[in-house]
């Protein structure tokens, strides 16, 4: 690593607030805060890169993405910042999480993607190209009848098989016996514990592919609540755990770089190198 500037900061990052990793990972950076760099570090053999969710970070990829993307889905405006990097072309898969560094715990999730109200049945069906084919077992959870009746309709004609819940209670009694591979599920819902909903998740193996409808609730506190929660501790696993996993899952891009948005930049109980 480059030995930092008078101006610079060295930071090595132990566990701090949520969404940022460290201690277990031995993650260092160099710089001020608004503009970091962010030391490597190894898991399997692949080089891990942490990173917030900014808006421009597809950008930063170049020619040479990397194969594996893991988001926080506790952190602020991750969800904006993976809009933005699908309208700037980047196809790689993006996994989800959500993650806790102060305890070194996160709930494991899916690949992330979204959609947009009001539900587009086609905007559905091109994001879930990566990752369905005829005969896909997929959930929706959602009480607008219209729109989740056309996109149940949208997705027979492709040949899937879906089963349809109105709301998070009946998705949890339907997902042990539907065992979606997709799960489409509307973040309004999320005053009826949606976000519990999403930590259930954690629990599927495999799990399934989430594709998130954003609305007009911002999801970010009810992710956040989650992690604090003992009634989900069972179902969570440690941060390194979660990052051997993703290195060792197949993924179609050649590559031996992961990047891991999870905040790992914001301010907290750093210790200075």
């Amino acid at each position: 690593m480059t030995a930092p500037g008078r101006k610079d900061e060295l930071v090595f990052l132990p566990l701090g607030g949520v969404g940022e990793i460290g201690m277990n990972l031995g993650l260092y950076g160099y710089g001020p805060p608004r503009n970091r760099t962010w030391a490597t570090i190894a898991v399997n053999g692949h080089g891990v890169v942490a990173v917030p969710p900014s808006a421009d970070l597809a950008a930063s990829f170049g020619d040479a993405p990397p194969a594996r993307v893991l988001v926080n889905l506790a952190s602020p405006h991750v969800l904006e910042a993976v809009a933005a990097w699908r309208d700037a072309g980047f196809t790689g898969r993006v996994w989800g999480c959500l993650a806790d560094a102060v305890s070194g715990r996160a709930f494991p999730l899916g690949a992330i993607e979204l959609g947009i109200r009001p539900l587009d049945p086609d905007v559905v069906l091109a994001s879930l190209a990566r990752h369905a084919s005829p005969g896909a077992r997929v959930m929706t959870v959602g009480d607008d009848v219209d729109a989740f009746v056309s996109l149940r309709q949208a997705l027979a004609r492709q040949g899937m098989s879906v089963s349809m819940a109105w709301n998070t209670k009946q998705a949890a009694d339907l997902l042990p016996v539907v065992r979606p591979e997709v799960l489409v599920l509307d973040l309004d819902l999320f005053e009826q514990d949606g976000a519990g909903f999403v930590a259930r998740l954690a629990a599927c193996d495999p799990a399934p592919t989430l594709v998130l409808i954003v609305g007009n609730n911002n999801p970010t506190p009810a992710f956040a609540a989650v992690l604090t929660d003992p009634a989900h501790d069972s179902r969570a696993i440690s941060l390194h755990t979660l990052l051997r996993r993703m290195a060792a899952a197949r993924v179609p891009v050649r590559s031996d770089r992961m990047t891991v948005a999870l905040e790992a930049n914001r301010s907290g109980p750093g210790r200075d190198a």
